[in-house]
């Protein structure tokens, strides 16, 4: 069987503990304050989570790890950045920037248990959190933006996606195409995950091309977007503050290709973009105002889960 694009299953993690993180805010310009008591933000951010989850349930399967308090993990809400599955079976775990994002990795044991439960096959890991004892870093999905069927990987540099770091994953995934650039924001600020500028969907991509500013690293990425058959749908810088582009599409039980993305995502885009997005999916806004102050949307809150049944 070919290799899909679109999974047909996610892993979530619900959080027990929520609000923006100091340690994360240096090189993520997404996340804002917010004059909340932090209680009140974990039960609204609860809320948001489980209503996505709701939503999703509908269509596709969704595992749901239950995050603990201590220790603290602000940002445990968002796991594509610490592992990816595989449909060989293959678990991949991933070099993390801030230090308590790499204690998200604690609740692997229980992940791959409940995993193993449900009847997930995980034949192999690879671990690449050794580099984090040489600085390097490649925070998962958030780094790594896939076209498994094309075996292409795209990559914003960054310090949450280094040279080193992806130079050590294309030696263990030397199938992969690796297309790499610089992409800044609207106030010259490299961006900090390159699924926040891109999502790659089966026939079309959103991509802000704006935030290249190297005309040959752009001319590269857009080739081979439109090389791979995708319909280009470029965003503005102001659509990527608004997590146009972290969005995500998912194959549903019935068939039907849907791309989920925040409600503040969803407002942001035009009736033209959305009109070449309905050619190929159908759009599933998701109220995530909330979540949002810390930094990541709808992408973020999904760990794709490729892996095959036991």
């Amino acid at each position: 069987m070919p290799c899909q694009q679109s999974p047909p299953a996610v892993i979530m993690v619900r959080p027990a503990v929520f609000y923006s993180n100091p340690e994360t805010a240096a090189d993520n310009a997404f996340q804002s304050a917010v004059g909340m008591d932090q209680e009140d933000l974990l039960l609204k951010a609860q809320e948001e989570f489980d209503n996505f989850v709701s939503i999703l349930r509908d269509t596709v399967e969704v595992t749901v790890l239950q995050d603990v308090a201590q220790p603290p993990k602000p940002d445990a809400i968002f796991p594509n950045n610490w592992f990816t599955t595989h449909a060989d079976g293959t678990f991949v775990i991933y070099p993390m920037l801030a230090p308590t994002r790499r204690l998200e990795r604690r609740l692997l044991n229980r992940l791959l248990a409940q995993l193993q439960f449900l009847g997930y096959n995980v034949k192999r890991s690879v671990d690449f959190t050794r580099l984090e004892e040489t600085r390097s870093f490649l925070e998962g999905t958030g780094a790594l933006v896939f076209d498994c069927p094309n075996r292409v990987v795209y990559v914003a540099l960054s310090q949450r996606a280094t040279s080193e770091g992806l130079a050590q994953w294309g030696c263990r995934f030397p199938d992969y195409e690796v297309v790499s650039f610089s992409a800044l924001d609207a106030r010259d600020v490299p961006i900090y995950h390159t699924n926040v500028m891109l999502t790659v969907g089966t026939d079309f991509a959103l991509v802000c091309l704006d935030s290249v500013k190297d005309e040959e690293d752009k001319a590269r990425l857009q080739m081979k977007l439109m090389d791979t058959g995708k319909e280009i749908i470029p965003l503005s810088l102001s659509q990527v503050d608004n997590f146009a582009g972290n969005a995500f599409e998912l194959r549903g039980c019935d068939g039907v290709h849907r791309l989920v993305l925040s409600e503040t995502a969803f407002s942001s885009l035009t009736e033209p973009q959305l009109a070449i997005l309905g050619k190929y999916v159908e759009v599933v806004p998701v109220p995530l105002r909330t979540i949002e102050i810390s930094g990541g949307s709808a992408r973020c809150m999904l760990a794709a889960n490729f892996l095959p049944l036991a």
